[in-house]
């Protein structure tokens, strides 16, 4: 169970990675 959370923790983590990734190419695409 402790083996699932971190990795879930990990994907969650890997999921915001992206997101800000994603979000940060937007905004210099936008300026």
């Amino acid at each position: 169970d402790a083996a699932q959370n971190v990795k879930a923790e990990g994907q969650h983590a890997a999921t915001d990675v992206k997101d800000r990734a994603t979000d940060a190419k937007d905004h210099v695409q936008n300026t």
